[in-house]
């Protein structure tokens, strides 16, 4: 019995192996049944099928102030920044690292690698990792506010490398004041306009700064210095509720419009994502507020701020218990008449048997498991029984006084408000500082940030053009490059083999196998035999295919044995026979022998019997 179970189990890892085997051998192919060969071939074949980049075509618009598209002829007017660090040296003395640059990060002017969706189109592109990146470049004449157009200020942005943390934003660098007083303050704080691009750093004031930034929180900035008017400084003002940026691998384009009414909106892919009031939507307001709190108010000592006070006047009423119990027992409460008080609630299970590899003197004494008393099934209860609780009418609990209205109450008190000293008021903050520049001052963990199709003018509309004839053609491409890329890619998941040497397909078929021994162990030892059989159809095929194999080869075992028994009767039987009859029929002995073992060899007749 042990060698037919042992064969069975052989004979099912047999069947196994050779599906596995047959699996592994068969071309792989995908759901539609195309096979896939060779690993680069099909690569090839899968670029060669792939959609196809455009042809870059310079765009001009037909109204701008600054149009940058990185072509050969305009990506020289960028200069990195050569900045010096301002750190301080390892031994503490206070000198500064004079010969360490500030930003070391290097700039490319070249083609996106990650779905690139135009042949021949230049991106302005972070090449280093961990590093701080800074480049500018001066616009051709200053940009000032009239008060009368919108300011508009659109880019792309494509993040090849995703974006873990670090900024993407762009800064419109400001001009010098015309009030040579506020300049020459700017100047003594070292933050005076920007005169050479190598010398663009953070210290380098800026009118708007605008774009996505992430490191924990991420968020589209934008932020305008504004000058306050009584202490001649610039003050910085930040968005609130700005809006979430993309943070994957697709050209996204982002746009500021500010306009001359003071409102302004923030686009995403040509989607307005914010927009709202300069006097509302920012932290700090542009005007501070009329009034302020006193800071050398005191408040009174005798000042009561509590609404209610405790009535000192009241007392406990003499009838008030406060040792009665919240819940009393039921005197109403009857025991009923079915209630078997002589029986426990659990019982020995009578079925139970102590099992024969149980030690008393290693497991201690063997006691059978409880179940519950059958006899208490479909009555109200077994056991001693108890009246139920309810809630006790005179309870009361522990008594408090009450709470009146203060008469002395003269609410919250507050510092009263004087005029603000430092109130200014401004009536048109879109009317921002000059520009001179554009820069990027960034610091990232990754590299691969690219920028392209700067726009900086007056002109909503042609904005609009820009993003539908360039941006939209691109964005367009990338999101059909990128479709056939994740199929292509999840065919070669689901069809290459693994490491182990198997497909997808075929470890699924183990792991199930595997899982299903297991069931059917659980149902066989719970005694349902049937349910074993049917729940798991793999393994009982399996097994079902490795019993006949296992019992056919039996079968020919046994077989083979009377046959040669017979055989071996025969041989015997034929001694007696003459040997003229034996050449009468031309065949010979051994030959005869053979032909009844089952061989189907025959001997070549002798000279005598050829007719």
């Amino acid at each position: 019995m042990k060698v037919s179970i042992g064969l069975l189990f052989i004979s099912a890892a047999f069947c196994l192996t050779s599906l596995a085997a047959e699996e592994k051998q068969k071309p792989l192919k995908d759901d539609t049944g195309d096979v896939f060969g060779d690993k680069e071939q099909n690569a090839q074949e899968s670029v060669e099928k792939g959609p196809s980049p455009i042809e870059f075509e310079e765009y001009k618009p037909s109204s701008y102030v600054f149009w940058e598209q990185f072509t050969e002829e305009t990506k020289g007017r960028w200069v990195p920044s050569k900045a010096k660090s301002d750190e301080k040296d390892e031994e503490g003395q206070g000198e500064l690292k004079e010969s360490k640059l500030k930003y070391e990060g290097r700039w490319g002017f070249e083609e996106p690698t990650v779905l690139k969706a135009v042949n021949g189109d230049l991106h302005l592109v972070v090449k280093d990792a961990f590093k701080h990146h800074a480049i500018s470049t001066f616009l051709d004449k200053p940009l000032e506010s009239n008060g009368k157009d919108p300011l508009v200020l659109q880019y792309e942005l494509k993040l090849q490398n995703n974006l873990e943390c670090g900024g993407a934003y762009i800064k419109l660098l400001r001009g010098p004041n015309k009030d040579s007083s506020v300049e020459e303050k700017s100047r003594e704080e070292g933050k005076g306009s920007l005169k050479k691009l190598e010398d663009f750093s953070n210290d380098t004031p800026y009118t708007v700064m605008f774009g996505p930034d992430k490191c924990g929180d991420s968020k589209v900035h934008f932020i305008f210095n504004q000058l306050n008017p009584l202490t001649k400084k610039y003050e910085e003002k930040h968005m609130i509720d700005a809006p979430m940026p993309y943070i994957d691998n697709l050209t996204h384009l982002y746009t500021l419009i500010v306009h001359p009414d003071n409102t302004f909106e923030v686009l995403i892919d040509n989607s307005v994502k914010a927009k709202g009031s300069l006097f509302e939507k920012f932290n700090p307001p542009v005007n501070p507020p009329k009034e302020i709190e006193d800071a050398n108010d005191k408040k009174p000592e005798d000042w009561d701020e509590n609404e209610k006070i405790v009535d000192k006047d009241a007392k406990k009423p003499e009838d008030w218990d406060e040792d009665a119990p919240k819940m009393i027992e039921d005197e109403k409460a009857v025991m009923p008449e079915d209630w078997l008080v002589d029986e426990p609630l659990l019982v020995e299970d009578p079925t139970a048997k102590k099992p024969e590899d149980w030690n008393d003197d290693m497991d201690g004494d063997w006691e059978p498991p409880t179940i519950e008393n059958p006899k208490c099934s479909g009555v109200s209860g077994c056991g001693p029984w108890k009246k139920p609780l309810v809630e006790n009418p005179n309870y009361k609990g522990k008594w408090v006084a009450p709470m009146i209205e203060n008469p002395n109450y003269k609410g919250i008190w507050a510092p009263r408000k004087i005029a603000n000293p430092d109130y200014y008021e401004i009536s048109n903050p879109s009317e921002f500082a000059s520009i001179i520049g554009l820069g990027f001052e960034l610091w990232t963990l990754q590299d691969g940030i690219s920028f392209d199709n700067i726009y900086l003018g007056n002109s909503v509309s042609e904005a609009d053009k820009i993003a539908k004839e360039v941006w939209r053609k691109k964005f367009d491409k990338e999101v059909e490059i990128q479709s056939f890329e994740n199929k292509a890619s999840e065919k070669t998941r689901k069809n290459e083999p693994l490491k182990h040497g198997f497909s997808e397909k075929v470890l699924k078929l183990l792991i199930e196998f595997m899982t299903g021994l297991e069931g059917i162990k659980m149902y066989v030892n719970e005694g349902k035999y049937v349910e074993a059989l049917t729940a798991f159809p793999l393994v009982t095929g399996v097994f079902g295919g490795a019993a006949l194999l296992t019992f056919t080869a039996i079968f020919l075992v046994l077989s083979g044995g009377k046959k040669e028994k017979k055989a071996a009767k025969k041989t015997a039987s034929s001694k007696g026979v003459s040997d003229a009859a034996k050449q009468s029929k031309g065949v010979s002995t051994s030959v005869e022998g053979e032909k009844d073992t089952g061989l189907k060899s025959r001997a070549k007749p002798t000279q005598g019997s050829q007719k």
